[in-house]
């Protein structure tokens, strides 16, 4: 794990229960369009992830469908026919087509930078992402949940604003 730029070696305690047992584990929310994480990632190297919990993590404007196992969702999952359509007006905006709705990314490396979906354990209650990446770029650790974008300077992140949910994040380099 990396705090400030200084790496240090988990304790076998901390690699089990890390968001007990570590403090200052940075939290990501789902409002923001692209958060930092404050790590730095090297090209080359494998990363383990870890989020607490995504079962927070919820659109203000979309109902979850009942009973999903996952905050994420796809365009014909919402309950109403008012909330479909909100999802396939958005379809366009939306900054990953191919991956639902508030799946969430990591990202790497500056401008133009590599990113790549995590994806949360549906089996798990309070939807704990524990994943691997490799970095392909040197570079800082950005977060996103895949959510609609405008394109238009102060509207940039317009419906992020509407997103609710945070979690504590573990990186580690392997």
């Amino acid at each position: 794990m990396t705090d400030g730029g200084i790496t240090f070696k988990l304790t076998e305690e901390q690699k089990q229960y890390p968001f007990r047992l570590i403090p200052n584990l940075p939290v990501f929310e789902t409002k923001n369009l692209c958060q930092s994480m404050k790590v730095t990632v090297e090209r080359g190297r494998t990363y383990l992830i870890r989020f607490e919990r995504t079962k927070t993590f919820r659109d203000d404007w979309i109902d979850p469908k009942p009973g999903a196992p996952s905050y994420e969702f796809y365009f014909n999952d919402p309950p109403s026919s008012w909330h479909k359509a909100l999802v396939i007006a958005g379809l366009p905006l939306r900054r990953e087509l191919l991956n639902p709705w508030f799946r969430a990314f990591v990202r790497f490396g500056g401008n133009g930078g590599e990113e790549k979906a995590l994806k949360a354990d549906t089996s798990d209650r309070l939807g704990l992402v524990d994943t691997t990446f490799k970095a392909t770029r040197d570079g800082e650790l950005f977060l996103f949940v895949n959510d609609a974008v405008v394109g238009i300077p102060g509207l940039y992140d317009f419906f992020y604003r509407y997103n609710l949910g945070s979690t504590k994040v573990l990186v580690q380099g392997l």
